[in-house]
């Protein structure tokens, strides 16, 4: 399942150029939210490592494109440095927090109640993305800020 973290990576260095941000952000939450559902229902550890493979794929593929590329991208020149840092301390606060969540409800359901939130945080942030992420593939960081400004205005 491990190896789903390098695949991911490299799979989005692969694709940054030639494909929508949206596009790829979006189908990785869904592969995610998939994969996340099904890990803890697989009737054998075949399936579960390769559903675990998926979701540390979908995860990495996450990190190398929305928190090193994407968050980079949407946030006005004057607010890039302050927005960018704002983003990723935010999810390390985050992550920072989840143990807190993720063990009382594995000791509650097991995998059963643990899962159900990977699939319910990736939904979310799909709908955040499809609503209100702004499209940066091939464009410049003015033409960018000008049309996050406009749009905030």
């Amino acid at each position: 399942m491990s190896v789903g973290s390098l695949t991911g990576a490299i799979t989005a260095i692969f694709l940054v150029e030639n494909v929508e941000r949206k596009v790829a952000i979006s189908s990785a939450l869904l592969v995610g939210a998939a994969a996340a559902a099904y890990f803890p229902f697989s009737p054998n550890l075949i399936l579960a490592v390769a559903s675990g493979f998926a979701l540390s794929a979908a995860i990495y593929f996450l990190i190398t494109l929305a928190y090193n590329i994407y968050v980079n991208e949407i946030f006005p020149t004057e607010f890039r440095q302050r927005g960018t840092g704002f983003g990723i301390t935010t999810g390390r606060f985050v992550l920072f927090l989840s143990p807190y969540l993720i063990v009382p409800l594995y000791q509650w359901g097991g995998s059963y109640a643990v899962f159900p939130i990977i699939v319910l945080l990736n939904l979310t942030a799909l709908v955040v993305i499809m609503v209100f992420g702004v499209e940066t593939r091939g464009r410049s960081l003015e033409a960018i800020s000008a049309g996050v400004s406009q749009a905030v205005s």
